[in-house]
């Protein structure tokens, strides 16, 4: 029966477990510091675009000091997060992916853990009651019996 916490759970779970790889890895490999830290301009940059495109009138009760400061931070750590080749930025602060910087901080298991069942739950329609949930669904996939060694 759905206890109505696992989406949430899970999405805390996630949470929990990224910042986990990223300390770690952080700490293994501390020239990634400054982008991790600067990567917020990125993404105040991004919300501030945002507001400027779909919430002007919030926008324009923004602090315009504050909006400029963060305009010139952005500018200044830009090229650092350019896609060699195109005139976009990457979508992270770091070039490897989440599951790249769980593998070099040995995640690597919890890492397939939580985000193997998140898009399991989140796929098989979680516990609104879709298709296949729960014990069904790691029964369907060979993980788990009811006991009786048969799979079924």
């Amino acid at each position: 029966m759905p206890t109505g916490h696992g989406m949430g759970a899970q999405k805390i779970a996630r949470t929990c477990l990224e910042y986990g790889i990223n300390a770690e890895y952080l700490r293994l490999d501390p020239t990634e510091h400054r982008d991790y830290l600067d990567w917020s301009w990125v993404e105040q940059h991004r919300k501030l675009n945002f507001m400027r495109k779909h919430m002007p009138t919030e926008f324009a009760n923004l602090d315009p000091a504050t909006v400029a400061d963060s305009e010139k931070n952005y500018q200044a750590v830009k090229a650092r997060f350019e896609v060699p080749s195109k005139k976009n930025l990457r979508q992270s602060w770091c070039k490897l992916t989440l599951r790249e910087r769980a593998v070099k901080a040995n995640f690597e298991e919890m890492y397939s853990a939580v985000y193997g069942s998140a898009s399991e739950l989140s796929q098989a329609g979680g516990e609104s009651g879709g298709p296949i949930t729960g014990r069904r669904a790691g029964r369907a996939r060979g993980y788990m019996s009811d006991g009786d060694g048969s799979g079924n």
